[in-house]
């Protein structure tokens, strides 16, 4: 991940208030990270989700969209968008 990147996704979690996991827990013990959790319950994000997100900023919104979403609602759902 470029520093770029890295800085971008530390302060998402800042303003999110998310957890940021570079490198995913694949045992999942208690599903906190589970892909199929809705996105109001997740707690953290991964990489793939913001290049998910930086994705759908760049093709799905109009050109004066922030980078930092309003919420976590309006970040889940791009990188929903971000997914398609």
């Amino acid at each position: 991940m470029s520093p770029e990147h890295q800085q971008l996704a530390q302060r998402l979690a800042r303003h999110l208030g998310l957890a940021f996991i570079a490198e995913p827990d694949d045992t999942n013990i208690c599903f906190a990270n589970d892909p199929s959790l809705r996105p109001e319950f997740r707690q953290s994000f991964t990489e793939e989700d913001l290049m998910n997100y930086l994705y759908a900023l760049t093709t799905a919104q109009p050109t004066n969209t922030a980078y930092l979403p309003a919420d976590t609602a309006e970040f889940w759902h791009l990188v929903a968008l971000g997914k398609k």
